[in-house]
C-alpha cells in the first residue's frame, strides 16, 4: 500500500514537471539545431550574393552598408535564437536529472516498504509461534485444567502414573523395613514382638 502510494506520488511530480517542460510540443533539441545551423547557412549565402551585387552597383558603399546592417540583424536574431535553445537544454537537463533523484529516491522508499513490511511480517509469525509454545507448555503443565476437547498427551499421563506407582512403593518399602528393623529390635532385647502393624495396600 505505501509503495503504490508512492508511486502515485511519483507520477503526479512527472506530470507537474513535464507541465513546467520548455521543449514540450517543440521539435527535438537537435532537430532545432539544425534548423537554426540550416538557417545561418542560407542567411550567410544570400547575405553573400548581395554583397557581390553591390560590387556592380553606382553606389557600392551604401550597397555595402546596408548588407552589413542586414548581416548584423540576421545574425543578432540568430544568436538570440540559440540563446534561448540553449537555456531550454540546460533547463530540460536540469529536470531530468531532478527526475532521476526522484526515481531514486521512489525506488529507495518502496524497498525500505517492503523490508518494512518483511520485519513485520517476520515478527507477527514469531509472535504467533511463540503464542502457540507457551499454550503447549501451559497445557502440558496443568493436564487438568486443560479443555476436554483437547487432553493431555497419552505419555504424559502414564509418566505421571508411573512416578505416583514408583513413590508408593518406596513408601511401603519404608514401612516394611520400619517394621522389621522394630521387630529385630525388640527380639534382641528379648521381648515379646507386638502385633504386626496393618499393611496399608
Amino acid at each position: 500500500m505505501k509503495a503504490a502510494l508512492l508511486l502515485g506520488g511519483w507520477l503526479v511530480c512527472a506530470a507537474v514537471l513535464a507541465q513546467d517542460d520548455p521543449l514540450q510540443g517543440l521539435p527535438s533539441v537537435s532537430a532545432e539545431h539544425q534548423r537554426l545551423e540550416q538557417r545561418r547557412s542560407e542567411q550567410m549565402r544570400a547575405l553573400d550574393a548581395q554583397e557581390e551585387a553591390c560590387t556592380h552597383t553606382f553606389a557600392q558603399s551604401d550597397c555595402d552598408s546596408r548588407v552589413q546592417a542586414q548581416r548584423r540583424t540576421e545574425m543578432s536574431e540568430l544568436r538570440r535564437q540559440e540563446a534561448i535553445l540553449h537555456d531550454s537544454e540546460r533547463q530540460q537537463r536540469s529536470q531530468d536529472e531532478l527526475r532521476s533523484v526522484e526515481i531514486k529516491q521512489i525506488e529507495h522508499a518502496q524497498m525500505d516498504a517492503e523490508a518494512e513490511q518483511a520485519q513485520r511480517s517476520a515478527e507477527q509469525r514469531s509472535a504467533d509461534l511463540l503464542e502457540k509454545q507457551q499454550a503447549h507448555a501451559r497445557a502440558a503443565l496443568s493436564p487438568t485444567s486443560a479443555p476436554a476437547a483437547s487432553p493431555a498427551p497419552r505419555g504424559l499421563d502414564s509418566d505421571a502414573q508411573a512416578q505416583n506407582r514408583e513413590a508408593y512403593l518406596r513408601k511401603q518399602e519404608a514401612a516394611r523395613q520400619r517394621k522389621e528393623d522394630l521387630a529385630k529390635r525388640l527380639q534382641e532385647q528379648g521381648s515379646t514382638p507386638p502385633l504386626p502393624l496393618p499393611d496399608h495396600h
